[in-house]
């Protein structure tokens, strides 16, 4: 039984569907306990419509899920953040957004290159991603990665170099007792789009397996129904690797810890 997601989207990134109030209804509907909002945060002097919401956006975004999180007080627990990169250049940013939301989540999609948002990262990138993604955990800012093997979308290889970068996260994700998200929404996609499947892959998480990181399921719903997954290949595969699962009441003991 589905109990928690704290990553879903809102039309505002430019590439989800749905009001928000609809994301309520059928989290409620699907039984969900906690429904955490953490749609793709917006940077100071970057437009990307088409893949974030605009940095003026972000008060309503707050206003509106606070109200909702008010009206069904009584019915689900419901939190508002970001999902972001982690950017040196932008780390006021990141601070001013943290300190009017609940959480963060770092999802590392695109590297910056003389300001600019590139996309995603490509093999000669990977070292950056590393890093970045090693910042991110150290500022203290962030609950979880997200979709931690996202880099085998742009590079579906499992070689000495995918590899490589398995274990420097799930290393990070030790020393620093940092959770990983096992995200289901490659495999929706997969059944859209009739190619293979580039996360959750299951290499990826064999290792994750074997290191012993703590994990979370993420939905990474971009429409109201995608809360209606039932996500069974993403249940097997946290089954078959004995992944090591943490609950709802861990990630909100862990905003609480990382709050205002």
């Amino acid at each position: 039984m589905k109990k928690y997601n704290f990553h879903t989207h809102t039309i505002r990134c430019g590439h989800a569907t749905g009001l928000d109030e609809e994301y309520v209804i059928s989290a409620k509907k699907n039984g969900y306990k906690v429904l955490g909002f953490s749609d793709h945060c917006p940077y100071f002097n970057i437009s990307i419509p088409s893949q974030r919401m605009e940095w003026e956006e972000y008060p309503e975004y707050i206003e509106s899920i606070k109200k909702l999180k008010d009206k069904y007080k009584n019915d689900i627990k419901i939190f508002v953040g970001f999902e972001c990169e982690f950017y040196d250049e932008h780390l006021n940013n990141l601070k001013e957004l943290k300190n009017n939301c609940d959480y963060l989540i770092l999802g590392q999609h695109h590297y910056l290159k003389n300001g600019k948002c590139c996309n995603y990262y490509e093999e000669f990138e990977l070292r950056k991603m590393i890093d970045d993604i090693e910042k991110g955990i150290k500022s203290g800012l962030f609950i979880y990665l997200a979709h931690p093997d996202y880099y085998l979308r742009e590079r579906p290889i499992w070689d000495d170099i995918a590899i490589y970068v398995a274990n420097k996260i799930c290393q990070l994700s030790l020393d620093y007792d940092f959770p990983l998200e096992i995200n289901t929404k490659g495999i929706r996609w997969n059944k859209k789009i009739q190619n293979d499947v580039y996360y959750p892959y299951p290499d990826f998480w064999k290792i994750v397996s074997e290191y012993g990181c703590k994990v979370c399921i993420g939905i990474d719903a971009h429409s109201p129904f995608e809360l209606n997954d039932t996500h069974e290949e993403v249940n097997k595969m946290i089954k078959n690797y004995n992944l090591n699962m943490i609950s709802e009441e861990f990630l909100e003991n862990l905003i609480k810890k990382k709050g205002n």
